[in-house]
């Protein structure tokens, strides 16, 4: 039997929930077991399963951990360097999400790099003292961010940064259906629903789309969203068959 705790303070509860998400499929088709405690400021998800199973469980960890940390980590770490000017919310969110995803494979390689997996691992630490190369790499990006910040208050020399960023984004998947009316659907090729539409906003729809970086979007909405369709229009498509369910 083989088994491995990750460890990280009670302040980062919203991404032990994603490890533990994202884990729970993985070692319950392993036939292995995962349990998460808290005691003392200290969350930690313990996994195992049997030895034969090490290598598939070990690969989803790295991976689970990997995008933990170039999400979480990335995002609180460009929170405290960017100082940018004031935009409509939704623009703002779409260019630090924008920032947090952009170069992603790098940064994941960067991390898989030095991430071992033996007995255990303390994250926080991890990533202060481990990955001092990825913090610098994110400190130059920040800086970029900063020292252009003033182009962020022109609509049209904003719209194209962020274009920019977003068309250098690395496919993650093909494509997605968007369905826009008096609500959002997001549905795959056989119209099956991926989200809730009622409870859907257009912040939401932006981090899906980021998130999943899809190579194609098929777009089809009953009236223009000027912000969102010039953001993405590299990957919208407008033509073809939009699910019905």
């Amino acid at each position: 039997m083989w088994e491995f705790s990750i460890n990280l303070g009670s302040e980062n509860a919203e991404l032990a929930k994603y490890i533990y998400r994202s884990l729970s499929g993985v070692v319950e088709e392993l036939k292995g077991v995962i349990t998460s405690y808290e005691t003392a400021g200290k969350i930690s998800i313990l996994v195992a399963c049997s030895t034969m199973e090490r290598p598939r469980l070990e690969y989803h960890i790295n991976l689970t951990l990997s995008n933990a940390i170039c999400t979480f980590f990335k995002q609180k770490f460009l929170e405290k360097h960017l100082s940018l000017p004031q935009k409509e919310g939704l623009e703002l969110f779409a260019f630090k999400k924008a920032l947090i995803f952009f170069d992603r494979e790098t940064d994941r390689f960067l991390v898989a790099k030095f991430l071992v997996l033996d007995k255990s691992i303390e994250l926080e630490s991890f990533f202060h003292f481990r990955l001092r190369a990825l913090q610098e790499k994110w400190t130059e990006l920040a800086s970029i961010a900063n020292e252009n910040a003033s182009y962020l208050l022109g609509e049209e020399s904003f719209v194209e940064l962020l274009k920019f960023l977003i068309d250098n984004i690395d496919f993650e998947t093909d494509e997605i259906f968007v369905r826009i009316d008096d609500n959002i659907s997001l549905l795959d090729r056989d119209g099956n629903l991926k989200n809730s539409p009622q409870n859907f906003s257009r912040q939401d729809l932006v981090e899906f789309l980021l998130t999943n970086s899809p190579r194609k979007i098929y777009w089809k909405a009953t009236k223009a969203d000027e912000f969102l369709e010039k953001i993405f229009s590299k990957r919208i498509v407008y033509r073809g068959c939009i699910p019905a369910k």
